[in-house]
C-alpha cells in the first residue's frame, strides 16, 4: 500500500471527533493527502479546487443532506469514491446512499479494526 501517500481524501463531517478519528485510521493506512472539513458549503468550495480520489461523506450535515450532495460531488469529480457515513444505518438509507452515487456505507460508531479492513479494500480499488 505504499501508493496510498499519493491518494487524496477529503472527510466531510461536522463532528471534530469522527473526523479525527477517520484521520487517525486513514494515516495508519499510509494516506498523507487528507483535509477534513465541517459544512457542505464549505467542501463545495474545496472541490472546485482540488481533485480528490476518495471522500467520507456523513449524511447528517448542518447545511446539507448527504445523500443529496452525492449527485453535486460526482457532477465535479465523476472519478471520486465516495463512502457514506452515518450513525443513520437502516436498509433504507443505505439503499438510498448506494443508489444516490456512494461506494459504501460505514455505519457509526466505528469500530476501528472494521473501518480499517474497509479503508483497506476501498483504497485498493481506488488506485
Amino acid at each position: 500500500m505504499s501508493d496510498n501517500k499519493y491518494l487524496h481524501v477529503l472527510i466531510i463531517d461536522d463532528d471534530d471527533m469522527m473526523r479525527s478519528y477517520l484521520r487517525i485510521m486513514l494515516r495508519a493506512a499510509s494516506i498523507e493527502n487528507i483535509e477534513e472539513i465541517g459544512t457542505f458549503e464549505k467542501a463545495i468550495k474545496l472541490l472546485s479546487l482540488r481533485k480528490y480520489d476518495l471522500i467520507f461523506l456523513d449524511i447528517n450535515l448542518p447545511d446539507a443532506d448527504g445523500i443529496s450532495s452525492i449527485p453535486i460531488i460526482k457532477n465535479k469529480l465523476p472519478d471520486c469514491e465516495i463512502i457514506m457515513i452515518s450513525g443513520e444505518s437502516t436498509m433504507d438509507r443505505v439503499k438510498q446512499a448506494m443508489s444516490a452515487g456512494a461506494k459504501d456505507f460505514i455505519a457509526k460508531p466505528f469500530n476501528a479494526n472494521s473501518v480499517e479492513t474497509k479503508i483497506k479494500q476501498l483504497v485498493n480499488e481506488v488506485k
